[in-house]
């Protein structure tokens, strides 16, 4: 069995995140508009967790925060096709609102993780 890490919370949240996107794009509209959308929510829901997971392994404070930082985007460019779905697919605002909340307090973890390592002094 291993350890539990620091960070592995947050690293649930974001495979959560990927696997509630997952579900829903599987029940948009199979046409040209929404196949686009689905794929960027795809794109962007899962390299949101990967790059978090950089970060857990980065070799340098500034690598971190740079992860952190990609991050941060792409769960928010995650909640912007989110938002889409939810004003266009009535029939599922219901599931996607809270995967778009569940992307705002990522990005809210975020930016408090980047601003914490912003503040640590830098190793000598």
């Amino acid at each position: 069995m291993r350890m539990p890490r620091k960070g592995d919370d947050i690293a649930a949240l974001f495979l959560d995140m990927a696997v509630a996107t997952l579900a829903l794009t599987k029940r948009l509209p199979r046409d040209e508009s929404y196949r686009h959308i689905a794929g960027q929510l795809v794109r962007a829901a899962t390299s949101g967790g990967a790059n978090y997971e950089e970060a857990r392994g980065a070799a340098s404070r500034r690598d971190f925060v740079y992860r952190l930082r990609i991050a941060d985007k792409e769960v928010r460019e995650a909640r912007y096709w989110l938002r889409l779905i939810a004003r266009t697919c009535h029939h599922l605002a219901a599931q996607a609102r809270p995967i778009e909340n569940l992307a705002c307090r990522l990005s809210a973890i975020m930016i408090t993780s980047i601003q914490t390592a912003n503040r640590r002094p830098t190793d000598s």
